[in-house]
């Protein structure tokens, strides 16, 4: 494999990307098939990862019924098995269609072409079409694709570390520029999902001359779970991935970050509160404060966080980095989207406010168009113009 030269990056960010979100609440429960002659197929029905760390996969609809078929939207969902070969279905992600309805005339079809972050290297990806006929007719598609390997497998292969009795998935990405001692961060994905779905943004940070080690939080990926919401096993889990960075050949263990994403994000500041050599910490869509974040919930999400967290206000509290701020000592990024529906952004400039207070560095991006998912192309480089700031990486 060859790898491109730094001064390419811009190029390697602009990937397709998919943004998670639940299925629309109006839609139903149960969809009647499709009319006769439409069908929807994977293509190709067994796909490796690229190098990108992505699943590319063409879904070819065909309308062979006499009128329109309209798509309103696509599902998506990796059905994978845990490290004690559990089961594992992810949250439904929403595939974009390039407008909020897509037409197929009657006797044609319709190529979408999407690149899934390979979160495992065995799953099954189930893609469900939600449509209705030119009668306004609710019909439904379901197709699935066959995940089996990366070429990126043997390179970065996974590996799990024991933390209080549970597997935790690690992947090592050492720098590319062989320049020890080399800064070192540790990557910590949303919840739900596994380390290799953040595998191709650390190659990318790799060529730029960092060493990386990207951990699954618990319930992703090989990590035994159950999630605990930015608890005690989820902080546990990341110092021992920092501890393994920190001892990897050729890290410079003076100048060590943390890269968190949703929860990961909050689990990255909490860290950062208890292990001061972290030096810089970028928090992306994160959780400052679990009250707001619980008060700014739907009904099913206080149901789960509830059943994640507990109803312990001391565990609330330990779990929001806001009553942890001064003890915070790292750099600090937020991150934020204005229009984030999960994480609410008032605490977000909150902490920012406060970091700035204790005269704690922090930089501040809120997005005023981004909601929880934050574009990736953006969100990447603003944490690498972060951490090439913070930790003495120039280029």
């Amino acid at each position: 494999m060859r790898f491109l030269p730094a001064p390419s990056l811009a190029v390697l960010l602009a990937c397709a990307a998919i943004a998670s979100a639940a299925p629309a609440s109006g839609e139903p429960g149960h969809v009647p098939p499709a009319p006769a002659g439409a069908s929807m197929a994977g293509i190709p029905d067994t796909v490796q990862a690229n190098a990108d760390g992505r699943w590319p996969v063409t879904l070819r609809i065909v309308n062979g019924s006499e009128f329109g078929l309209y798509c309103d939207s696509v599902l998506v969902t990796v059905e994978t098995t845990d490290a004690g070969g559990h089961p594992v279905t992810s949250k439904p992600r929403q595939l974009p269609l390039g407008g909020s309805t897509t037409s197929i005339t009657g006797h044609d079809s319709l190529s979408l072409e999407v690149a899934l972050p390979a979160e495992a290297e065995q799953a099954t990806l189930v893609f469900r079409l939600f449509a209705h006929d030119h009668e306004g007719h609710a019909t439904s598609l379901v197709d699935t694709v066959r995940a089996n390997g990366s070429v990126l497998s043997t390179l970065y292969p996974s590996e799990t570390i024991r933390v209080r009795g549970r597997d935790v998935e690690i992947v090592r990405v050492p720098s590319s520029l062989g320049n020890p001692p080399a800064p070192g961060i540790l990557v910590l994905p949303a919840e739900g999902t596994g380390a290799r779905s953040m595998l191709a943004n650390a190659v990318r940070l790799s060529r730029l001359g960092y060493t990386l080690v990207v951990v699954s939080p618990t319930g992703g990926g090989l990590s035994t779970g159950p999630d605990d919401f930015a608890g005690p096993m989820s902080i546990a889990a990341a110092a021992a991935a920092l501890d393994s960075l920190a001892r990897m050949p050729g890290v410079d263990a003076r100048r060590l970050g943390a890269w968190g994403i949703s929860n990961g994000g909050t689990v990255a500041l909490l860290l950062a509160a208890d292990r001061p050599e972290l030096r810089a910490v970028a928090a992306q869509s994160a959780g400052y404060d679990t009250w707001a974040t619980y008060r700014f919930a739907d009904p099913d999400r206080r149901r789960a966080i509830l059943a994640e967290a507990g109803r312990d206000s001391a565990g609330w509290r330990a779990r929001s980095p806001l009553a942890r701020a001064a003890s915070l000592k790292a750099s600090t990024l937020v991150l934020h989207g204005e229009t984030d529906s999960l994480m609410p952004v008032r605490p977000a400039r909150a902490m920012v406010a406060l970091l700035n207070e204790r005269s704690v560095p922090a930089d501040s991006v809120f997005l005023p168009k981004a909601a929880h998912e934050i574009p990736p192309l953006e969100a990447l480089r603003d944490v690498v113009r972060f951490f090439n700031r913070r930790l003495g990486v120039a280029h």
